[in-house]
């Protein structure tokens, strides 16, 4: 499972110099998880470091829908 970016998100960059495996890429300010690349952070044991960062609530989802 990966996670995913919400219309939530102000682009405040944080998420983007946070990821280990590069997977959040930005766009004209407009930013995206790679499915392929996301493993929730697996092997950290505080879980995604793009959600522990972020300063606005439900910006960051599973890949499902469902809130972090």
């Amino acid at each position: 499972m990966s996670c995913t970016i919400t219309a939530k998100c102000v682009g405040c960059f944080s998420c983007l110099e946070v990821c280990p495996k590069r997977a959040i890429r930005e766009q004209d300010r407009v930013f995206s998880i790679s499915v392929k690349r996301c493993n929730e952070c697996q092997g950290h044991s505080v879980g995604p470091r793009c959600i522990q960062i972020c300063p606005v609530e439900g910006a960051i989802a599973y890949e499902s829908g469902h809130p972090v």
